[in-house]
């Protein structure tokens, strides 16, 4: 493999005429040779360039050095981009940066009551004015979804999810949402124009929410779903767009069979 050289791109390949450096005619041109981990052209030997710098190129260690960070660098933006870094959702809204929706790419994953970790409590103010305490849940199963006005999967899931709200409100289940970007007006905005009734919290100061679920499974994408058992601990999350409310449906019956 050839070593990969960086010139000026002002400047051509090679020297212009009239600069001891004849662009062909081979005798006077500089030869290349290599030395170490670099790799020097020669003056010419009739000592016409004589005080001219030696032109250097990247020899093969360097060139690879550069390349394994490039590569390394370019996957870091593909984690952060799919929404793989452990607290991306909390870690944008604390440092109040935008880089639009990370979204998942719906995948299900439910927990057998054996796996399930530590009950998690969380709470906060909704957009309806009214606070909410997770520990007043407990008893019923929750479903929890973190979401924001302009997510565009977000707004396509929302009639679905305020369907299974009034489907299994005679169960005694609770939807909550958890608002991660959004002021009051935008979240009340977004429910007046999807029919949503039930309440989010607004996260987007504090990221309390996110943070509170971190430490038990992390949601790391918008929008994310949670069920949460009779104890308050996860037992299924979809990471992504509720494309199947009917396995949702059945995820919440499920659970919900667990207490009868």
């Amino acid at each position: 493999m050839r070593p990969v050289e960086h010139h000026d791109p002002r400047a051509p390949w090679w020297p212009v005429r009239g600069d001891g450096l004849r662009r062909s005619g081979g005798r006077d041109r500089g030869r290349r040779h290599r030395h170490g981990s670099r790799v020097s052209r020669s003056l010419p030997s009739d000592g016409s360039a004589a005080g001219r710098p030696v032109e250097h190129a990247v020899a093969h260690p360097v060139a690879r050095r550069r390349l394994i960070t490039a590569i390394a660098l370019a996957a870091a933006s593909a984690l952060l981009l799919a929404g793989c870094t452990a607290d991306s959702l909390a870690d944008s809204q604390r440092d109040g940066s935008d880089k639009g929706y990370i979204s998942g790419d719906g995948a299900v994953e439910t927990f057998l009551t054996s796996e399930r970790r530590d009950p998690v409590t969380f709470g906060g103010t909704t957009d309806q004015g009214t606070d909410f305490d997770s520990t007043d849940a407990l008893g019923g199963v929750v479903v929890v979804n973190f979401w924001y006005a302009s997510c565009p999967p977000c707004r396509v899931e929302a009639p679905d999810l305020e369907s299974l709200s009034q489907e299994f409100s005679a169960d005694g289940v609770q939807f909550i949402g958890v608002n991660v970007r959004d002021e009051a007006g935008q979240a009340q905005a977004f429910a007046e124009k999807f029919g949503v009734t039930y309440p989010s919290i607004l996260d987007s100061a504090t990221s309390d929410v996110q943070l509170a679920f971190s430490a038990s499974i992390q949601p790391n994408a918008v929008p994310t779903t949670l069920v949460l058992d009779a104890d308050g601990r996860v037992a299924a999350r979809i990471l992504g767009q509720v494309t199947e409310p009917t396995t949702l449906e059945t995820i919440i019956r499920e659970t919900v069979a667990e207490t009868s």
